[in-house]
């Protein structure tokens, strides 16, 4: 694990779903962290499901069991960078690393 915390880039991956899909991601991201800010610590792939109609290589979708849904996209090599979706845009909430655990990152 780094010392050194990576910021996301900003992304718009979902741009051309279907818009029955981006009805489904519409929640309030005044603070997006507080949406994910519960499972810190934990693995976000083996509490959420996977969403594999809308996930790709190395861009995973999964809903948590409070119903955000995340984005996660992995570098290959250790950690996967974790955006909260709302609709067509994706921000930046934390990483997670290999062995599963999730941490809150701060972009400010």
């Amino acid at each position: 694990m780094s010392d050194t915390k990576r910021k996301p880039e900003p992304m718009n991956l979902i741009g051309n779903a279907p818009c029955w899909w981006q009805a489904t991601m519409k929640h309030t991201l005044d603070s997006p962290e507080s949406l994910v800010r519960e499972y810190e610590g934990e693995d976000l792939e083996k509490i959420g499901k996977h969403l594999p109609n809308i996930s790709t290589y190395n861009h995973n979708f999964y809903r948590l069991p409070n119903g955000t849904i995340i984005l996660m996209v992995s570098d290959d090599d250790n950690c996967s960078d974790v955006y909260v979706v709302d609709g067509q845009k994706q921000s930046p909430v934390g990483i997670q690393y290999d062995g599963g655990v999730f941490e809150i990152g701060d972009f400010s």
